[in-house]
């Protein structure tokens, strides 16, 4: 893990997956650059996920961990948004993988873009045993942005940007465009729509810096009518 600390923050909302979390973390703590620091927050797991890590992670200075009742991926968010004390806040489902260069990419983007207040990459996806799979729904509608070309419409049509796991945001964004809001299955397609509405700027890079994980207790796996 690189030696110097980068200014951003690494937020994971962490609940029920002990299967997956490792995975998570270690992604983080092995990026090219190293945030300034990790933050859990546990939303009242209860399949072992808090006490995994806290055992697997003890010795790990930027670990900043703790448990809380459950009450929602969106307030645990926020509630690590406001821990935090970077400039730059990304986030990381606990069940998400970041590909090593994640970090490192959206901080250079961020630096060559003053008007970005969101950065999102393009994805790869993976089940639960991390192997590599194909989303033909996301191929579909990460096209139709790119022949489109109007990204408010395109995300309307298929929120191809898929999870906050996908987002590095500049601090000062949440506090111009405010911060996610107590929806189970769109928070992270509502905060991009309300940043584009309020005339902010999100930069869309195509190269798939982040792992999806699909499995059984994705909310993606609910159905898409829902």
């Amino acid at each position: 893990m690189n030696s110097s600390e980068s200014d951003i923050s690494v937020i994971v909302p962490l609940y029920n997956h002990e299967n997956y979390v490792v995975a998570a973390l270690d992604s983080v703590l092995y990026q090219s650059v190293r945030p300034r620091e990790i933050i859990i927050i546990d939303d009242g797991s209860n399949d072992g996920s808090f006490e995994l890590v806290q055992r697997m992670y003890r010795n790990e200075k930027s670990l900043i961990l703790w448990t809380k009742p459950n009450s929602g991926a969106h307030h645990s968010i926020n509630a690590g948004i406001h821990q935090a004390t970077s400039s730059n806040i990304a986030i990381l489902n606990s069940d998400d993988v970041y590909e090593p260069g994640r970090l490192q990419q959206c901080l250079e983007l961020l630096d060559s873009d003053n008007e970005a207040d969101v950065i999102c990459t393009g994805l790869s996806f993976i089940d639960d045993e991390g192997r590599k799979i194909r989303n033909k729904w996301y191929e579909q509608a990460r096209d139709y942005y790119v022949k489109n070309g109007d990204l408010s419409i395109a995300l309307i049509n298929g929120n191809f940007s898929m999870t906050t796991s996908n987002f590095v945001v500049r601090r000062s964004a949440f506090e111009r465009y405010g911060y996610f809001e107590k929806f189970r299955y769109a928070h992270d397609l509502a905060f991009l729509l309300r940043v584009l509405r309020l005339g902010g700027k999100i930069h869309i890079d195509s190269t798939p810096l982040l792992q999806y994980r699909i499995h059984q207790s994705n909310t993606i796996g609910e159905g898409v009518l829902k």
